[in-house]
């Protein structure tokens, strides 16, 4: 935890840095908000490791709709987004009927490529999953990467 001293005429505050960067330059995101239901966990009820992937996309799909309408984008779009790498790390358990927020925001932007990182958040708050995904743009017959196209390019830029 980093800390501050702040003096300011006859009084002084410890202020922690980290809790005022976070708040005051907040990174814009894309939030998507669902239940974790009874097909995503295990037989103890909590969530099924693969299954946070499917949310993930799911948040990732409603983004993309937002710029693009899916079904047009799927059938004669230009050009891929597909994922090439992703990772998840659990900090608390996910349990059926359990609402979750997840808050999807942009980590990195390259010419061709895009990451992406989704906090997944109980209902209290609570930091429970942490994604990541890459995401490589290319081009729909060449099958070789092309830079992503403007349009978003410019909601990706909207996320950092």
């Amino acid at each position: 935890m980093n800390l501050f001293l702040a003096i300011a005429q006859d009084h002084y505050s410890v202020i922690n840095i980290d809790v005022l960067l976070s708040t005051r330059y907040k990174a814009r995101m894309f939030t998507y908000t669902t239940k974790i239901r009874l097909h995503h966990t295990d037989a103890v009820g909590r969530i099924f490791f693969n299954q946070i992937f499917t949310l993930a996309h799911e948040c990732y799909e409603d983004f993309l709709s937002s710029i693009y309408p899916m079904a047009q984008f799927r059938q004669s779009g230009d050009f891929l987004l597909p994922i090439v790498h992703a990772e998840a790390d659990f900090h608390v358990p996910l349990k059926v009927g359990q609402n979750i927020t997840l808050n999807m925001s942009l980590e990195k932007l390259g010419n061709s490529s895009f990451h992406l990182i989704y906090k997944v958040e109980t209902d209290e708050g609570v930091l429970a999953v942490t994604v990541k995904t890459s995401h490589v743009c290319v081009g729909r017959q060449t099958q070789k990467s092309i830079p992503v196209p403007e349009p978003l390019r410019t909601a990706l830029t909207e996320l950092s």
